[in-house]
């Protein structure tokens, strides 16, 4: 079981995180780990330690090694980062944490900042993908346990408990790891129609609240949707345009609503008009927004947002063949 503790603003006198986890860690290394932790910049620092109590013979063989990090986030935030520095918490995350084993996490954050959890567990959870096409010749092992735990600073005791902030929480990082898979997973397996059973699945987890319509191929020329449906129409999967909807209103189906629109190529050759190959590498990720917006409603949904929600995923292959549209053409819309 390796462990690992995030800790952004963490008082020395603590022992709360340690007690807690049943570690042995004698007071002089974890003063020399946290005043190693520089403040503006913020930075980690990394020991081994037993699940053994103090007083114990920590040679003892039966006793667990965990690895113990502590992670200060910086205080200066530069232009590019985030406020609550998430993508510096993602990378300090994925440079900490062992790719395999069990894994706790431990965040220390001040009560009154309970808003800030949802954006710390979608930094969190961008750490740990979804997706992997290893093989291996020994039995898949069990899946591996993430478990995150927000705690209040002033108390160093308090676990925060906020239903609502951790309902947040729990609902962006699954987003999160949802458009993460999709974006990870290989053109030959997420072709438009299986994007359109990831979407059928997020309904099928709200039968009652969201539903589902669908304009594949030929129907999307018919019905005036002539950019989709020349983009898409020389692939094996046909075109689609996927419309998810969401009324969360109070006031019903009627009241004003919300519209995200996703771009879902999910591979772009360029077409006629041919990508050279150092420009094609990675066109993979061309639907990223369709998949961001995806695990964003996704979210939304499961925190039961009081809006209604419209979802429109432009689903296509832009591939070459017989029928690929030509520079010259013209494609008719509306």
């Amino acid at each position: 079981l390796e462990t690992t503790l995030g800790d952004d603003n963490t008082n020395k006198d603590d022992d709360f995180l340690a007690s807690t986890l049943k570690l042995h860690v004698p007071s002089k290394m974890k003063k020399v780990m946290m005043d190693s932790l520089e403040g503006k910049k913020g930075g980690s620092s990394s020991t081994y330690v037993t699940t053994t109590s103090s007083g114990e013979d920590d040679d003892n063989d039966d006793n667990d090694i965990h690895k113990l990090s502590m992670c200060a986030l910086p205080t200066k935030i530069h232009r590019n980062n985030h406020p609550m520095a998430v993508h510096t918490l993602t990378a300090m995350v994925n440079a900490q944490v062992p790719k395999k084993g069990n894994t706790r996490l431990i965040v220390i954050m001040p009560q009154d900042k309970t808003s800030e959890m949802a954006p710390i567990a979608s930094a969190i959870a961008k750490a740990f993908p979804a997706f992997t096409k290893k093989t291996s010749k020994t039995p898949p092992k069990q899946p591996r346990n993430v478990q995150v735990v927000f705690v209040e600073a002033s108390s160093s005791t308090t676990i925060l408990d906020d239903s609502q902030a951790l309902l947040a929480s729990q609902a962006v990082a699954e987003g999160v790891m949802l458009a993460g898979r999709l974006v990870d997973t290989h053109p030959e397996e997420l072709t438009t129609d299986q994007f359109a059973q990831e979407c059928q699945l997020v309904v099928d987890a709200f039968p009652d609240q969201v539903t589902m319509t669908q304009i594949v191929g030929e129907d999307l020329r018919q019905q005036g949707y002539g950019g989709l449906y020349g983009v898409g129409k020389a692939a094996t999967c046909p075109p689609r345009l996927v419309i998810l909807e969401y009324n969360g209103d109070p006031q019903g189906q009627d009241a004003e609503s919300t519209a995200l629109v996703g771009k879902g190529i999910v591979y772009d050759t360029g077409g006629l008009s041919i990508k050279p190959k150092t420009g094609m590498c990675g066109m993979k990720s061309d639907m990223g927004g369709a998949a961001g917006l995806l695990g964003g409603f996704y979210a939304a949904v499961k925190c039961q947002t009081p809006r209604n929600i419209k979802l429109v995923l432009c689903l296509a292959e832009n591939a070459i063949g017989p029928t690929a549209f030509r520079n010259d053409d013209i494609l008719e819309m509306y």
